[in-house]
């Protein structure tokens, strides 16, 4: 089985593949085209281990980390991986396949495809919820369980899950060549690693997903043994709760929102800093 660990906010897949969870705005659900910025910074990830006799049983059963999320931000994933010898990854949310909205299942498919393959594709910026609708990675506000049914524990926390399928042998070397090779069919071969810029936007301004197919073929990966890892969006006060701590403070702030024509909502000032009101004279 292929390992997972952490390192500085970092969660790295043997010496396959590393995988960021990267900090930026949340875009209305208003059926327009919306430019967010690339990153406002990397999440931190708090260990589910360090924090044993406090989180909820299910928690512990399967470890990984969670991220404190206030309702002013969104987040995408970011991967980088070996381009000689690459990784298929599925991507779930709340036990929901984040490629095809369909529940999730512990092999990989294709018709259709249901995972990415990194470092091909070096992020995920929106899943597909069981509904159909695309929707970016958010903390959920006040009112809103659409996305998933919530947790047992009541806390609407959101899980996200991932699984890191490794190449079959012989179908890759195991050392970097001195040229860099692509198959024929490999359409998304020339994207570079680096962040997205905007939200992508289908048929009648709807978000969509932007996947690049398999190059390789379902039978080029090792179904039988993936890495795993999970991490669980909350709440500022489940993080209190878990924690006795404060969150981290977010970066994110309303000139944020109006440098890229983006609407700031009541709920997003949750955590925010309260105007010190003048004393009379």
């Amino acid at each position: 089985m292929l390992e997972s660990r952490v390192e500085d906010n970092e969660v790295h897949f043997g010496d396959s593949m590393t995988v960021t969870f990267e900090r930026t705005l949340r875009v209305p659900e208003d059926g327009q085209a919306h430019v967010v910025p690339p990153g406002l910074d990397v999440y931190p990830l708090f260990m589910v281990r360090d924090y044993a006799d406090r989180v909820p049983s299910s928690w512990r059963d399967r470890g990984g980390a969670f991220i404190p999320t206030f309702a002013r931000e969104a987040l995408w994933i970011s991967f980088s991986g070996r381009w000689w010898r690459p990784n298929a990854v599925r991507v779930g949310v709340d036990g929901i396949n984040a490629v095809t909205g369909r529940p999730l299942t512990d092999e990989l498919a294709t018709d259709p495809q249901d995972y990415i393959v990194v470092p091909d594709q070096p992020w995920l910026d929106a899943y597909r919820a069981s509904d159909g609708s695309v929707r970016q990675f958010a903390a959920r506000l006040p009112g809103d369980l659409s996305t998933a049914s919530p947790s047992a524990q009541g806390d609407h926390s959101i899980l996200i899950e991932l699984a890191v399928f490794e190449p079959a042998p012989g179908r890759f070397p195991d050392a970097p060549p001195k040229q860099r090779f692509y198959p024929e069919d490999a359409s998304c071969a020339p994207v570079q690693a680096g962040n997205p810029c905007e939200i992508a936007v289908g048929p009648n301004g709807k978000m969509a997903q932007r996947l690049c197919p398999d190059p390789y073929g379902l039978e080029t990966w090792d179904g039988e043994n993936p890495g795993t890892f999970c991490v669980r969006l909350i709440s500022p006060g489940v993080f209190r709760e878990i924690t006795g701590e404060e969150p981290p403070p977010s970066p994110i702030s309303v000139d944020d929102y109006n440098a890229f024509g983006l609407p700031w909502l009541k709920p997003y000032a949750e955590g925010m800093p309260k105007p010190v009101k003048s004393p009379l004279r």
